[in-house]
């Protein structure tokens, strides 16, 4: 994220509620961007931003067992769309289940964390009380990996 809010609109104007989601959606990351001085990881930007914009996971998703979240990482960034698709589910899971973990409080002082220069290895079992090695080995289980 640069700054910029794009909306890639095309010639046709799409429904209210497409349109809607996609200015939340984006809306989103500025808003993450900023909180977290640009240190926020792709998957959690994604990942958050799909959550805002109203998205829930899909209850059968399921991930390789080698899952990690450097992974994760290429994978939203994947060229290839459908594992790019993969990518940004997987990302809206882990997200999800921080903020089921504790709520949009401690998402705000993980990003905060981020802004102030901590990484995410560093922030994360400040804010969750979970190392991401823990939490990785969690999300696997449970996403049948």
């Amino acid at each position: 994220f640069d700054g910029r809010i794009r909306l890639p609109l095309g010639a046709s104007r799409p429904p209210r509620a497409d349109l809607e989601r996609l200015l939340t959606h984006e809306y989103a990351h500025a808003v993450i961007h900023r909180q977290a001085r640009g240190r926020a990881p792709r998957w959690l930007q994604e990942g958050l931003a799909q959550v805002l914009e109203g998205r829930t996971p899909d209850p059968a998703l399921a991930a390789s067992a080698g899952l990690t979240l450097s992974g994760l990482e290429e994978l939203v960034t994947d060229p290839d769309p459908r594992r790019a698709h993969a990518g940004y589910e997987i990302a809206l899971f882990v997200v999800a289940d921080l903020l089921d973990r504790g709520g949009m409080d401690s998402m705000r002082a993980l990003l905060a964390r981020l802004g102030a220069g901590e990484t995410i290895a560093d922030a994360a079992p400040r804010v969750y009380g979970w190392r991401l090695a823990e939490l990785e080995s969690q999300w696997r289980r449970l996403l049948g990996g």
